[in-house]
């Protein structure tokens, strides 16, 4: 063909990837003069083809490939190009038109064109000196100098972006145009792109899928074709391109479906990756369908937990004595996580290994004070006491209610307003009567507990809370979903301050004090959200979860104020601002944000984040947000591998369903989250950011759960709201 570009300049290598030396090694050597095979997927585009097929250059073959159109398409083709082949595609969708035209075409270099005239045929030479020049696939970007687009929303224009920074960030690559479909490469490649074959049968009928679609068969056809050039280390050349305005009719695209299926493509096609390093990691093979998840079980995949040691739990109070830990068996050693407390007051964890002659008192105390000694003298030295250089068996030898702290905390009590705690349960009556038992010892004079038993199948939550010293409120909300419940559990209660905890929790004796502390600081504070601690670490997957994070990922013992106009994001819950298992709202507030989105959290489709949400919405309204760390529960993790993966899939499910909730309520907020895209990708990657901060053999198999659960999270948010759409509004009146 005539190539009428021979600038170098008119291409870039931003894109660019190492070759793929074992795959060229056992390629032919590839003509300087290619024959050049146009492939066009249609489908009702006869009036297009008219103007479209008249413009193309001479080449080697042009195929159209139908989609069964029910215009004069093929028709028009045949009367307006007689020479052009024409193929009906196999099953539905773009992606398998093209690669039906790619197993037809017979030139050396296959273009990629469509027939709606947004594709200018004067950029072909363009792509083929791309490919002659070195490269194996030669991409359109209308991002480039000398590209742009007249038929792009701004809307489709930012999703782009976003799509292109993520799959940049997780494959490695600098695309400039992830979306864009005007692409060319040699036709030798193929077998490297690994497509779906064009003849699949189904497995039962033994038939053709005729009008059935298969991954890679849709609009995701460019994102994935991308994505495998990647994963192959093949040589890529952007090439500037000018996508014009559609000639007639309404493009087949959905911005917003299509783009979820690109989103999909970019987290199954790195896991596709990784999944073929796991597979060698494991002695399996690698063949096989590359896009299916191992077969294998959390234990037969190597999560071993034999020599796993339980981790003792204990609280110390340093102003008074201090106790002596009690040996380990002989021959062995044990761990103990010590909460340290000053005052009541949380200081901190002091992990210690204790051998078998155990840890005294002073040897105790010494280890603490060699962690702590800076925080223990700052508050001394607010109460008016010396500085100590030494912590021995005696403790401090204070009285705490000399405490700054404890003084306030009384000051505040002495008028504290009525708080309500809402509790929602599901058939977990032996948890329910624990967690009640344990709010009697509450150091707050007036509070109220409001039990909301949702969808549960028996009548044993009734019968505890009838049984229950409290006097407790029960209420019966039968539509299942969290969210349900504690909307539920709000309109009962009668207090202005409302309170939530799971059943499976301890509060600590001060949480309520200590939640009203924050309230305290201003009255724009509209929610507040404490420490969620471990109540047991007895199981390897206990500890797997609180290396994730637990509740807190990172947020540790130190107080924070959260506004929307300074310091951490309202929609980047990063360390998180709080969970939903410790967290208390004013009334009002919770009024003004419209209570919690049935759509979202525990029992729904989308799994969780329900809680993040609220908190987002109360910070985006123009209200404060405290994080109180003394304020804190203790929370019985899962205990189990099959718990925990549940937990993490759920996790990751609801980050995007959170992400979908905010862009359903507040389409506005999409510029926003794109400016957070580079933090999102880094703390996914970063073996040191904050959703990892603690972890030390956490395995990478159970975070691999967070991010596929990620890729349903959308879709489930989508069909969540639907379904509760169903039901009555779920607000607070």
């Amino acid at each position: 063909m005539e190539q009428v570009d021979k600038h170098p300049e008119n291409t870039s290598n931003t894109a660019g990837h190492r070759s793929n030396e074992r795959s060229n090694e056992n390629r032919q050597p590839r003509p300087r003069t290619p024959r050049v095979s146009i492939v066009i997927p249609t489908l009702n585009e006869a009036r297009n083809l008219e103007v479209v097929l008249p413009g193309l250059p001479p080449v080697h073959e042009v195929i159209l490939v139908d989609g069964l159109s029910s215009d004069d398409t093929v028709a028009t083709a045949q009367r307006v190009m007689p020479s052009i082949r024409v193929v009906r595609q196999s099953r539905r969708g773009k992606g398998n038109a093209l690669a039906c035209g790619f197993n037809a075409a017979g030139g050396d270099v296959i273009v990629m064109f469509d027939a709606d005239g947004s594709a200018d045929p004067q950029e072909i030479p363009r792509f083929v000196d791309a490919l002659v020049a070195g490269a194996d696939f030669a991409k359109g970007s209308r991002r480039l100098l000398g590209g742009g687009s007249q038929d792009i929303t701004h809307f489709r224009s930012v999703g782009n972006r976003t799509l292109s920074s993520l799959a940049n960030a997780l494959l490695g690559t600098s695309y400039t145009d992830l979306c864009y479909g005007y692409n060319a490469f040699w036709r030798d490649i193929l077998g490297e792109l690994d497509l779906p074959p064009v003849d699949l049968q189904d497995a039962k009928l033994r038939k053709p899928l005729y009008n059935r679609m298969v991954w890679g068969d849709g609009f995701e056809i460019e994102t994935l074709l991308n994505c495998r050039v990647a994963t192959a280390q093949l040589q890529v050349t952007e090439v500037p391109s000018v996508e014009k305005d559609r000639i007639h009719g309404v493009s087949n695209l959905n911005s917003f479906s299509d783009g979820i299926r690109v989103l999909r493509t970019i987290f199954v096609e790195r896991r596709r990756r990784g999944g073929r390093s796991f597979r060698r990691l494991l002695g399996q093979p690698e063949g096989g369908h590359v896009g299916l998840r191992p077969v294998n079980s959390l234990k037969d995949t190597r999560l071993r937990t034999e020599e796993f040691t339980p981790v003792e739990l204990t609280e110390v109070e340093i102003t008074g004595r201090l106790p002596a830990l009690a040996p380990a068996p002989r021959r062995q050693r044990r761990r103990a996580q010590v909460l340290v407390r000053l005052a009541t007051e949380p200081l901190g964890f002091q992990e210690l290994t204790v051998g078998e002659s155990g840890l005294g008192p002073d040897e105790l105390g010494h280890q603490i004070l060699e962690r702590f000694g800076a925080q223990v003298g700052e508050r001394l030295t607010a109460a008016g006491y010396p500085v100590t250089s030494e912590l021995a068996a005696e403790g401090l030898g204070i009285d705490p209610a000399t405490m700054p702290n404890v003084q306030s905390r009384e000051k505040l009590l002495a008028s504290a307003p009525l708080f309500s705690i809402v509790i929602s349960t599901r058939d977990r009556a032996e948890q329910l009567a624990s967690c009640l038992k344990n709010l009697g010892a509450q150091e707050y004079p007036d509070f109220e507990v409001v039990v909301v038993d949702n969808a549960s199948t028996t009548d044993a939550a009734e019968a505890v809370v009838a049984d229950a010293p409290l006097g407790c409120t029960y209420v019966r909300e039968n539509r299942p979903g969290l969210s349900w419940a504690r909307n539920a559990g709000a309109r009962a209660a009668r207090g202005d301050l409302i309170a939530f905890l799971d059943d499976d929790e301890v509060a600590d004796r001060y949480w309520l004090a200590e939640l009203l502390r924050a309230f305290s600081s201003g009255r724009d504070i509209g929610c507040v959200s404490g420490m969620i601690l471990p109540a047991a670490l007895e199981t390897q997957a206990q500890e797997w979860f609180e290396q994730y994070g637990g509740h807190s990922k990172g947020r540790g013992f130190s107080p924070v104020v959260f506004s929307a106009h300074g310091g951490q994001s309202p929609v980047y819950p990063l360390p998180p601002f709080g969970a939903g298992g410790n967290m208390a709202f004013r009334r009002e507030v919770l009024l003004a944000i419209g209570g919690f989105d049935v759509a979202l959290g525990a029992g729904t489709p989308a799994r969780g984040s329900e809680d993040t949400y609220a908190f987002s919405r109360v910070l985006l309204s123009g209200f404060r947000m405290a994080y109180q760390p003394s304020a804190f529960v203790r929370h019985h993790h899962y205990a189990d591998l099959s718990g925990l993966t549940r937990q993490l899939r759920g996790y990751g499910t609801g980050v995007t369903a959170y992400y979908a909730a905010l862009l359903r309520h507040d389409p506005k907020l999409l510029g926003t989250l794109v400016t957070l895209i580079p933090s999102a990708v880094r703390d996914m990657r970063g073996s040191d950011s904050l959703s990892s901060a603690t972890t030390r053999d956490f395995p990478p198999r159970l975070r691999r759960e967070v991010r596929m659960g990620m890729l349903t999270g959308v879709p489930a948010y989508v069909r969540s709201a639907r379904a509760q759409a169903r039901l009555s509004s779920g607000a607070i009146p």
